[in-house]
């Protein structure tokens, strides 16, 4: 799909569910890129759930492996579709 007033590829989005440390669920934007090979989260919403960051260099690659950015820090988490309910048995 492309914004015909930029020219810029527009992607997808999802509602899904991210578990934070401590097991609550919280409902978030996610964009989807079928061709990524790496998967991004925001500083704001690590910090809304509390998640643990791991110090890592990540050089990010555009097209032509040209380097647009570097990532210092990566996180763990658990990602579910936000339409399907989560059943906790005890």
């Amino acid at each position: 799909m492309v914004n015909s007033t930029q020219g810029l590829p527009v992607l997808p989005t999802a509602k899904v569910i991210i578990t934070d440390r401590i097991g609550n669920n919280l409902v978030c934007r996610a964009m989807l890129d079928n061709c990524s090979f790496k998967h991004f989260i925001t500083k704001a919403c690590c910090k809304k759930l509390n998640l643990r960051k791991i110090k890592t260099y990540v050089s990010i690659a555009g097209l032509g492996q040209s380097t647009v950015a570097e990532a210092t820090q990566k996180v763990n988490l658990t990602l579910a579709r936000a339409w399907i309910k989560i059943l906790s048995i005890k």
